[in-house]
């Protein structure tokens, strides 16, 4: 049995009401898009809310989605600009310690579970962690995107609205500036 496209279960949707159509889509994308949210944000709790106010969003706007547009990309520039809109409104309130940190992927170890190996992962984790962090938010989104979410560039670029270059560009400059400040410590 062949799988339904997104655009099919938008279109039924829209002309239904048949909220299978919609959770199906949900379905499909929630994690990948809270993966890219907590790349983003940096905090669990905060991606969870985040994701959730992206498909409400989505929901709201399917009635103005072009049903010659891709779905997917549709649904990750909604999750572009809402991720960016919560960044900016938490930079603006005043600055509040997360109770938990979001975790970096695991640290290649030399295959030893050392206490010493496991302190120095977790310190180089909390290091990149912060440096990926101070990243401007172009740059941090092209990361999160490409190197560690496995979007394709040129995915990339058309959520971004622009270039393939450009999300090349920003990768590149993303890795100078964490290489800068975390010298000699993680290879990226």
């Amino acid at each position: 049995m062949t799988e339904v496209s997104d655009e099919k279960l938008v279109s039924i949707f829209r002309k239904t009401g048949d909220s299978a159509c919609f959770d199906a889509l949900v379905g499909r994308h929630a994690g990948q898009i809270r993966a890219i949210v907590l790349g983003m944000v940096r905090s669990d709790a905060d991606a969870d809310d985040v994701t959730q106010e992206i498909f409400i969003r989505a929901a709201r706007g399917l009635a103005r989605f072009r049903a010659g547009s891709q779905f997917k990309t549709w649904l990750y520039r909604i999750m572009m600009n809402t991720t960016r809109s919560f960044l900016r409104g938490r930079a603006r309130r005043t600055k509040v310690i997360p109770e938990r940190r979001a975790e970096m992927p695991d640290t290649p170890d030399s295959g030893v579970d050392r206490p010493d190996h496991r302190v120095m992962a977790r310190e180089m984790g909390e290091q990149l962690e912060m440096a990926l962090e101070a990243l401007p938010t172009h740059l941090r989104a092209a990361m999160v995107m490409t190197v560690l979410e496995g979007v394709a560039v040129t995915e990339a670029a058309r959520i971004e609205g622009c270039a393939s270059a450009t999300i090349h560009w920003r990768v590149h400059r993303a890795r100078r500036l964490l290489r800068d400040a975390l010298p000699g410590r993680i290879q990226l």
